[in-house]
């Protein structure tokens, strides 16, 4: 203790400090960094759950858009695969189309050569009716007029030509 007054230290004022610095730390230990403490672990905790939280949205997100991308994957292809059908279908009723436009014009063109046809043949029977008729009138005339060597021989080269 001499040792304290050579340094000009009062031990017992000295001996308070300590004991007051002792309890000082107790309380601050009891009532302010034990509680701090539990609040800091708290929220420690609180962002560990906070973070995990967030990885597990990041993954979930991540599968989702890779569901989405599949999906969206396969609706391509069968939307390709629909519009495929509808071309080979369409080829199909276009192809049918056409061979029954060509049978229809095949048809028609039939009925038009018999049409045709028919209306020769008519044509002619009315020629060779009217070519009768001319015939008998000739004759109606030849046989009025006296025939003569020189109307003889005319008739015959009218009638060869």
């Amino acid at each position: 203790m001499e040792i304290f007054t050579k340094l000009g230290i009062d031990w017992r004022l000295f001996l308070f400090q300590v004991v007051n610095f002792s309890i000082l730390l107790f309380v601050l230990h009891r009532f302010l960094y034990k509680p701090l403490l539990g609040i800091l672990e708290a929220r420690r905790k609180k962002i560990e759950e906070s973070m995990a939280q967030a990885d597990a949205i990041a993954r979930s997100q991540k599968e989702a858009d890779e569901r989405a991308a599949r999906e969206v994957k396969h609706a391509q292809e069968k939307a390709k695969s629909i519009i495929e059908q509808a071309i080979d279908d369409a080829e199909k009723v276009k192809d049918g189309l056409v061979k029954k436009a060509n049978d229809e014009a095949a048809r028609l063109i039939e009925r038009a050569k018999k049409e045709i046809g028919a209306e020769c043949d008519k044509a002619m029977t009315e020629i060779k009716r009217e070519a009768g008729d001319i015939a008998i009138a000739v004759a109606e005339k030849v046989l009025k007029e006296e025939i003569t060597k020189e109307r003889h021989e005319r008739l015959i080269k009218e009638t060869i030509a």
